[in-house]
């Protein structure tokens, strides 16, 4: 690896690929061998321009390829870490490094922060499509977009990495949080129990399905993260600092500790978040040390947390979220409980959009099995969810806004003795009768993470379908799009042939343009095309004065030619962004009954203006 990055003409061309956690792996190895070359291997997958905007707080994320992006950052920390030793930066960093190493916590810090507050889920899972999007928009790409694509299980993975590792250099109980809500949710949902399947994408919306691959014909990246994950399902269950130990993870599980000759049982029933931690010697005629336990307050658990001690209640000496009980020794136990109780959660962008939570589990809405073997292509071997339009998507209501949700926390009705659920919520004060479950029990059957609230009869309910009843009509206009230039399953799918031509991120959407004597082709779907069909791409005015060149049709001796200039001035609008469409009615006899339409684009001697979007819309 050292011997081929050490070679490159330009070393930032690699960075516009999908490399993964390179910096990170290889600062890891260097830790190990503190061979220099393998530092310098690492330090050339390290985008430091990215990481300064981050330690600026700057959200640089819209546009940006969600799990290329993660691991970036896994290897930023990764290099803080090791260099925090001053005796390792002294030897191995110039003094400029080493004043530049906060900068690679500051951006693993604020970059977690970023994702969490504006790009996250209810599950703790994140993105569209594979990338990030416009910040705080989750339910326009949930519900608006495509959301058979949110929640890409590889991303959760990786935020799940970063997180621990966040945790042991800062010592933020936040992080503990988030992981604690991705595990219990995202990561145990992802896995078809029956099957040992994985999923890829994890929809919110109502009635999608989760998808997942299959034994011999679908392995994805998700699917060898989702192994991964559930090799070591409790590596974040303890931390250990001296003689201090951090209890974590409430899920029933037994810890050896030979350096202090214990062992430590924690039982916990997960349905009322009862916890019960036996210490005993691990080997009966050795001597053991006391150990103290510093237990997690979790953010689901609300109030005062209860802590008793060989059955005495012990003073509640919390610090930090941490409640601890000092020197432990063999035939001491812990009693511990955890508040559970319902909790509703919504969307920055619709505040009615809500999710449900019963103390750490999301629940989702049990609806029907219409068509479960039933699913659509997207990318190079991806499949993912059909939506049932006529699933319940809706809980309603005869009350206003803030008399539901106390109506919701006081009122609902928890069951707990069933074999195949962990719990069952019934909602009141709503029409539907709808079933709710913990999310990761859900597998067989369509189902909904998100819903909307809304008030019976209200003008808001009225105009929120409306706009759906709108939008959906466009959606059934469009015969084919590409709306995201990725060098990857969005645009493979497409057919993408290309020389001398690249992808890029600008203004928070991705773009493709051919270079100089280059040129970028595709083949669309159009089964659905109507006469006088519109083909509308999409450009920024920054571009303006600059030229593209197209060849649309599959007969080389009758083929649509033009040469655009792109020119903002002529369109019918123009965003606060700077992206316009111009719409272009192509000649019937190149499109009418074809199964498909080659379209090529080129820069001719110059290169071409930047392309946005593609769409191709009947009348």
């Amino acid at each position: 690896m050292y011997q081929r990055v050490s070679r490159l003409d330009d070393p930032k061309y690699m960075l516009k690929v999908e490399y993964g956690g390179m910096n990170d792996a290889l600062y890891h190895l260097f830790s190990i061998t503190k061979d220099e070359r393998h530092l310098t291997a690492a330090t050339y997958f390290d985008e430091v321009e990215l990481f300064k905007d981050l330690a600026a707080a700057k959200d640089v994320l819209p546009g940006k390829h969600a799990n290329t992006t993660i691991p970036k950052l896994l290897g930023a920390i990764r290099r803080y870490e090791i260099f925090d030793d001053p005796q390792m930066a002294g030897q191995y960093l110039y003094e400029k490094d080493q004043k530049q190493l906060p900068i690679y916590l500051k951006a693993a810090e604020n970059f977690w922060r970023i994702v969490i507050n504006h790009h996250t889920y209810a599950t703790g899972g994140n993105s569209q499509s594979e990338h990030f999007h416009d910040p705080n928009q989750l339910y326009h790409d949930a519900v608006i977009e495509d959301g058979a694509t949110t929640c890409e299980t590889c991303n959760t993975h990786n935020m799940l990495k970063l997180s621990r590792e966040l945790f042991r250099v800062t010592g933020d109980k936040k992080y503990l949080d988030y992981y604690d809500r991705t595990y219990s949710n995202a990561i145990l949902g992802s896995q078809n129990p029956k099957t040992g399947m994985m999923t890829y994408f994890q929809p919110m919306a109502a009635g999608y399905r989760k998808v997942f691959n299959r034994p011999y014909d679908a392995f994805w990246c998700c699917t060898g993260t989702g192994i991964e994950s559930f090799t070591k399902l409790g590596d974040s269950y303890y931390f250990k600092e001296g003689q201090t130990l951090y209890a974590t993870g409430y899920f029933s599980n037994q810890l050896s500790l030979p350096k202090e000759n214990l062992k430590l049982d924690m039982q916990v029933d997960r349905k009322v978040g009862a916890v019960k931690l036996t210490v005993s010697k691990l080997i009966d005629n050795k001597t053991s040390e006391p150990l103290n336990v510093k237990f997690r307050h979790p953010d689901w658990s609300h109030g005062r947390l209860s802590v008793k001690k060989n059955q005495k209640t012990q003073p509640n000496n919390e610090t930090f979220g941490f409640v601890e009980v000092k020197k432990l020794v063999p035939g001491d136990v812990i009693e511990i409980n955890l508040s559970m109780t319902l909790t509703v959660g919504s969307t920055p962008d619709n505040q009615q959009y809500i999710s449900l939570k019963y103390g750490p589990y999301v629940l989702a809405g049990k609806l029907d099995r219409y068509q479960m073997d039933s699913d659509r292509p997207n990318g190079i071997l991806v499949r993912i969810s059909t939506l049932n339009q006529t699933a319940t998507s809706t809980l309603t209501a005869h009350m206003d806004w803030p008399s539901w949700q106390k109506k919701a926390h006081a009122d609902y009705q928890l069951q707990t003795e069933n074999e195949r659920y962990l719990v069952k919520v019934g909602l009141p004060g709503v029409d539907e009768k709808i079933e709710f479950v913990p999310y990761y029990q859900v597998y067989d059957q369509r189902y909904g993470v998100y819903f909307q609230w809304q008030q019976a009869g209200s003008l808001a309910a009225k105009q929120r379908q409306e706009k759906l009843a709108a939008i959906e009509a466009y959606q059934n206009r469009i015969v084919d799009q590409l709306t995201n230039f990725d060098q990857n399953n969005w645009e493979f799918n497409k057919h993408l042939q290309a020389k001398n031509s690249e992808v890029g991120n600008a203004y928070g959407r991705r773009f493709r343009q051919a270079g100089v004597t280059g040129y970028f082709s595709y083949r669309f779907d159009i089964k659905k095309a109507q006469p006088k069909m519109h083909m509308i791409l999409i450009f920024n005015k920054s571009d303006d004065g600059k030229l593209l060149a197209t060849h649309i049709g599959n007969d080389p001796d009758n083929q649509f030619q033009s040469q655009i200039v792109v020119d903002s001035s002529n369109a019918k609008s123009v965003d606060k962004d700077g992206f316009f469409e111009l719409e272009i009615e192509l000649p019937k006899d190149i499109y009418l009954d074809q199964p498909s339409l080659k379209i090529c684009f080129s820069g001719l001697q110059d290169t071409s203006a930047r392309l946005f979007g593609i769409q191709f819309l009947n009348a």
